[in-house]
């Protein structure tokens, strides 16, 4: 997902993979942390949103749980497009 989301025109490849590593692994922040920094990218703040608040939730506690929202908060610096 992320190398297509990395690539001009395959912005479409690369949520179909996010979407798709989300439904196969519900139980994991890191397809929700990284779909969130898509939708942030892209310009769908709100989804973005959402997807990190349920990284942040399912992210263990301790170093990891710090690491998710240091990337949020970059993320969210970083802003993205917009619609």
């Amino acid at each position: 997902a992320r190398v297509y989301s990395g690539w001009k025109g395959k912005g479409k490849e690369a949520e179909k993979a996010f979407a798709d590593v989300v439904e196969t692994h519900p139980d994991d922040f890191r397809g929700y942390l990284a779909k969130g920094v898509f939708a942030r990218e892209i310009g769908r703040p709100d989804e973005a949103t959402a997807m990190f608040k349920q990284a942040e939730a399912l992210a263990p506690d301790g170093d990891t749980k710090s690491v998710v929202k240091d990337v949020i908060a970059r993320a969210n610096a970083q802003g993205g497009k917009k619609n």
